[in-house]
């Protein structure tokens, strides 16, 4: 299992709405109507939600997955700038 810190923002964030708001990743899945193993991985960040699962998420669940793409390549973008 990969360590928290190794996590991409955006799935930490997912994670901790789901864990605040007690979703279960079946329940999740049966709100949006996206498989249970899509939203696995978007909890561990091993894959990025498209825009329609984006979509799908913010109407099944009230998370702005969108948005914390977003907030987390800026960030991203912020860190390799300070880098290079």
């Amino acid at each position: 299992m990969r360590n928290k810190k190794q996590f991409p923002k955006w799935a930490r964030d997912f994670r901790l709405f789901c864990a605040e708001h007690d979703l279960t990743v079946a329940e999740i899945s049966e709100y949006t109507g996206i498989s249970m193993t899509a939203i696995g991985c978007y909890r561990t960040g091993k894959k990025r939600p498209g825009l329609k699962s984006c979509k799908k998420i913010k109407d099944g669940i009230g998370f702005d997955m969108y948005h914390s793409l977003y907030l987390s390549y800026q960030e991203e973008e912020s860190e390799c700038l300070k880098q290079g």
